[in-house]
């Protein structure tokens, strides 16, 4: 007696298929007393014969029988399997005198790729490839060598509230694996910046993941997204009470550095003030004397440099300061303007210029 059909013969086939509920079956004792009968109950199947097989489906189905004179095959996936079960589930915690997948297994009877619900005392499995979860904890052990890869078995089950906990994920050796009691924060950041965690963590659902972004000197949290939408763009992302996997990703932008830039009396330098400046990057100062007057001193961080019309800053990466002096010709002279090369810095070198040059007195 089985659930889905009592019993196959003729090379029959079951696949992607599923049963819940139980079966039941009660044996009434016959004329002879002495006579011993037997009883093949199964979720699916009473009796899978042999060259039969039942592939890529599942049992919540509870099997059970009741009488006197009574020898039980009683599964809750098959009753006697002569056949071969392949790539099965059994979910069902077994009635008394009950076994989990099979109630008795014949000798061309074969068995791969089965998981079941393991209970004490109905763990009369046998195969190699073959599989258990236990009923406290839900989680599935593979053997050694089981594998599984039934993307029709994984749909049918997600289908079923019995087998709710079977998701179409793959664990890495190929067979699957229940809901997960975790789930993953994938972090990734742009340049000019790290965060801790960095790539992948795992955490307990439930629990608060607490991501810290760490932007380079000089640089600072632009842009937040998870899952692939706006977040707030802070160095600290908190999120709580984890119950799906997640993506962060973060961007960084260089801060705003200033340098200050100044000059007296008889001439410019342009730009001037506290100018803004994005960190790593460059800017030109242009210095012009005004007519009648010429470049006294140039003094770039504290350091008189050489005369220049021009000073470049260079990868910047802290305030700097540049004050220009200038003063008017000597009288009864005729002094030109400095044509000087252009000046450079780096960093926090204030660099020199590359030809002072000279002015003409008559």
């Amino acid at each position: 007696v089985g659930d889905l059909v009592g019993e196959m013969e003729n090379s029959a086939v079951i696949t992607d298929s599923g049963v819940s509920g139980n079966v039941s079956v009660t044996a009434i004792r016959g004329g002879d007393t002495s006579a011993t009968y037997d009883v093949c109950t199964g979720g699916i199947a009473g009796y899978v014969g042999a060259g039969c097989k039942i592939k890529n489906s599942y049992s919540s189905c509870s099997a059970s029988f009741q009488g006197q004179n009574v020898q039980p095959k009683s599964g809750n996936m098959v009753g006697m399997l002569d056949g071969t079960l392949e790539g099965c589930y059994s979910s069902s915690t077994p009635s008394t005198a009950s076994k989990a997948v099979y109630g008795a297994l014949g000798e061309s009877g074969s068995v791969k790729n089965v998981y079941y619900r393991r209970i004490f005392g109905a763990e009369n499995i046998t195969g190699t490839e073959c599989g258990t979860f236990t009923s406290s904890t839900s989680n599935v052990t593979p053997n050694t060598g089981a594998s599984f890869a039934s993307a029709s078995l994984l749909s049918l089950l997600n289908k079923n509230t019995s087998c709710s906990w079977v998701v179409s994920d793959y664990a890495n050796n190929g067979y699957p694996v229940q809901k997960k009691n975790t789930v993953n924060i994938k972090v990734t950041t742009g340049a000019n910046g790290t965060s801790s965690p960095n790539g992948t963590a795992v955490y307990q659902k439930g629990d608060t993941a607490t991501i810290r972004l760490e932007p380079d000197e000089n640089y600072s949290v632009a842009s937040v997204t998870l899952d692939g939408g706006a977040y707030q763009a802070k160095e600290t992302v908190s999120l709580s009470a984890l119950m799906k996997d997640h993506t962060v990703h973060a961007e960084f932008s260089p801060n705003d550095l200033v340098i200050r830039a100044s000059a007296t009396a008889y001439g410019t330098i342009s730009p001037s003030g506290d100018v803004l400046v994005k960190a790593d990057s460059s800017i030109t100062f242009t210095i012009t004397a005004n007519k009648g007057c010429h470049i006294k001193e140039i003094i770039v961080d504290g350091e008189s440099i050489p005369i220049t019309n021009k000073y470049t800053f260079s990868d910047v990466n802290d305030t700097h300061y540049i004050t220009v002096y200038f003063e008017e010709n000597s009288p009864g002279s005729n002094q030109g303007p400095i044509n000087g090369g252009a000046g450079s810095g780096t960093g926090n070198n204030p660099g020199t210029g590359n030809n002072p040059g000279s002015g003409n007195n008559s």
